[in-house]
């Protein structure tokens, strides 16, 4: 599986949210590849997961230089 591939895994069901098995199945992966953006990647996936009530939920943030978190946009299109 290339990183191509595993970027796959990201894809959201009807009501927008990431599938849990196919994340899980995503982060079983951490340690294939040695490039910094997958392994960051990966700890923001990690970093953000949440289980609210019966659901789940991903928000990706970063810490700015002051220390707080800053969300980040999953906005593929603007890439």
């Amino acid at each position: 599986m290339d990183v191509k591939t595993s970027i796959g895994f990201l894809v959201k069901n009807k009501k927008g949210d990431f599938d849990y098995a196919s994340v899980m199945n995503l982060l079983s992966h951490e340690t294939r590849f040695d490039d910094v953006r997958w392994k960051e990647g990966l700890r923001l996936l990690k970093q953000s997961y949440s289980n609210f009530l019966k659901g789940y939920q991903y928000d990706f943030e970063k810490q700015n230089s002051e220390g707080k978190f800053e969300r980040i946009e999953l906005n593929f299109s603007a890439l």
